[in-house]
């Protein structure tokens, strides 16, 4: 997955979640390190059997699948990183 390290500091600090142990959010309802977006890939998670927001190896299992289906452009760092 070329890139995603990137990816991950830039939307997320790399970071499954805060000091305080609440997971990271977005305000547009992303989480965790990948900064997933619920609204269109929480279904598909949990279809796959992925607990995306309390597990960060999850997460970026999602990230994989997410870059198979839609590449770099899923995420809003890509022009920053590509």
């Amino acid at each position: 997955m070329p890139h995603m390290y990137a990816i991950f500091s830039c939307e997320s600090g790399r970071m499954q979640w805060r000091q305080d142990g609440s997971v990271v959010r977005s305000t547009t309802k992303d989480v965790g390190i990948a900064q997933v977006h619920l609204p269109i890939w929480k279904n598909k998670a949990d279809e796959l059997g992925l607990d995306i927001i309390g597990s960060w190896k999850e997460n970026i299992l999602m990230a994989r699948h997410i870059w198979e289906v839609q590449g770099l452009t899923a995420w809003v760092c890509f022009l920053k990183v590509a």
